[in-house]
């Protein structure tokens, strides 16, 4: 189920092709900026690459001098 907006909320969540399909967290350590992301169902390669691929333009918004790193996996 998709988080609401608002206070307190500690994880985003993320559609493909408008339904959500996951959940997201920002973490920043020194010099490393990382998004994990947790999805439900598994994503197919294609969707994952878009989700790494977006995660990656995302965090060079939110943390531009830092590398950035997006870890995609399945809920358990």
């Amino acid at each position: 189920m998709p988080l609401f907006a608002g206070d307190g909320a500690r994880a985003g969540t993320l559609l493909v092709d408008g339904v959500f399909r996951a959940t997201g967290k920002a973490a920043f350590d020194g010099d490393q900026a990382t998004i994990a992301v947790t999805a439900a169902p598994k994503l197919s390669r294609r969707e994952a690459d878009d989700v790494r691929a977006e995660g990656v333009r995302l965090l060079g918004f939110l943390a531009p001098s830092m590398s950035a790193d997006v870890v995609v996996s399945a809920f358990s």
